[in-house]
């Protein structure tokens, strides 16, 4: 979709979680967005809340790889094709939730259509099983481990391999981008 870091903070203000937010665009147009909230990393747990911005903050995206953060408290979703990194943080360790930017928290206010019952809490399997599926998902955070990653298989010979029943006698475009096919690998390997 390839929003600007304006668009972002529009999505993130709707969905509530723009004070809990930054979002910055590198020169070459690159945006970071980082949500830092109160994280749950268990496995099949969700909310409604954090469902729902799961599906607003992914919407339209096309994440190609996805991999925990480098001291395991948040996950990072990386979309090649929309030049965008979106990480979703643990910050109860370390931020003061009540010191938000006032801008940020009266947008928040102004345009949120998601209710947050305090602060926000996001389940990483909501946002994970936007992307990849329940199994997978569940697969990922059981064995965190921040020496793999999930990425999304846009080679034809490992679409192959992965996926012969669809390939079989055809001829026809491989991706399919309802359900795309993944792969957990290696993070050191591409």
């Amino acid at each position: 979709m390839h929003k600007d870091a304006e668009s972002w903070e529009m999505t993130l203000a709707e969905c509530g979680l723009l004070s809990y937010s930054t979002v910055k665009e590198a020169p070459d147009g690159h945006v970071s967005i980082t949500i830092t909230a109160l994280v749950s990393m268990e496995p099949n747990a969700s909310s409604e809340q954090s469902e729902e911005a799961a599906f607003e903050v992914l919407l339209g995206s096309e994440v190609s790889a996805i991999w925990w953060a480098d001291d395991g408290y948040g996950v990072t979703l990386n979309s090649l094709y929309d030049n965008c990194t979106i990480t979703v943080y643990d910050g109860t360790g370390w931020c003061d939730f009540d010191k938000r930017d006032k801008e940020s928290v009266q947008l928040d206010q102004q345009f949120g259509e998601i209710s947050w019952e305090g602060h926000p809490e996001i389940y990483l399997y909501d946002f994970l099983n936007e992307v990849v599926g329940s199994e997978l998902t569940n697969v990922f955070l059981k064995h965190a481990s921040p020496e793999v990653c999930l990425r999304r298989i846009y080679d034809t010979e490992e679409c192959q391999r992965h996926l012969p029943q669809r390939i079989e006698n055809s001829s026809h475009e491989l991706w399919d981008n309802v359900h795309p096919a993944w792969s957990i690998r290696s993070r050191n390997k591409g």
